[in-house]
């Protein structure tokens, strides 16, 4: 009876090796890791202003309305150009047509029909002391549309570099202290994310009038954001 046992057993081992049953590796030990965030914030100067403007016009006729902004978008851009805005600094970005059909009017009568034109172009001042004239001789010449006034970084890789790099430290130091906080010691860079926040955010940003007329704007902060997972040992 023994014997047959014996002989049961290694017949049902024997199978289960040929069906190709896998024994179950000893668990491995999980990944010690951490897991932290960094931020860097650097402040710069802006160096350059931009501002939408330009002409309405209205007509009975198409050809009239689009007659009269012609001229008149043409002196604005003289103008602009004459203080010094290059042709690669002055973008169109809205030009639209519309129509306003006759209606009543309140003492009697109707009012004819009119088209509308508007011509609106953005315009990049590269020398922020002429803030005050550009828009003072466009609004001299015939620009009736004005919209908003801001300040800005032409080229903001750098700022953001610089931020990049005080991101990076941060992170790490906060990752350092964590780990000899929990006596362990910091190990390689696993992964890492970044959250962009830059972009010419303002800090303290204005556009607000002096008493004399002036325009001014402050600092301008560029932020980045870092996700970094560190192995630990």
């Amino acid at each position: 009876m023994a014997r047959s046992n014996r002989w049961i057993w290694t017949t049902v081992v024997g199978l289960a090796l040929a069906g190709g049953l896998v024994v179950p590796a000893r668990a491995e030990t999980p990944l010690r890791q951490i897991s932290v965030s960094g931020q860097g914030q650097v402040s710069v100067k802006p160096d350059v202003a931009r501002t939408s403007l330009g002409v309405r016009s209205s007509a009975p006729t198409v050809g009239e309305a689009m007659q009269k902004n012609r001229v008149a978008m043409q002196q604005v851009l003289v103008a602009l150009r004459g203080l010094g805005i290059a042709e690669r600094d002055i973008l169109t970005t809205n030009f639209s047509l519309n129509y306003d059909p006759p209606h009543p009017l309140e003492k009697g009568g109707v009012e004819e029909g009119k088209y509308w034109v508007d011509n609106m172009v953005l315009v990049t001042i590269r020398d922020l002391d002429r803030v005050d004239a550009v828009m003072e001789h466009a609004t001299q010449v015939g620009a009736d549309q004005i919209w908003g006034l801001h300040f800005a970084v032409d080229q903001p890789d750098s700022a953001a570099t610089e931020a990049r790099k005080l991101a990076v430290a941060d992170a790490r130091n906060k990752a350092e202290q964590l780990a000899q906080l929990h006596g362990a010691r910091l190990g390689p860079v696993i992964s890492i994310s970044e959250m962009e926040d830059y972009g010419g955010k303002p800090m303290m940003m204005k556009a607000a009038m002096r008493d004399e007329g002036m325009t001014s704007a402050g600092d301008l902060s560029f932020g980045i954001r870092l996700q970094v997972v560190y192995g630990i040992k």
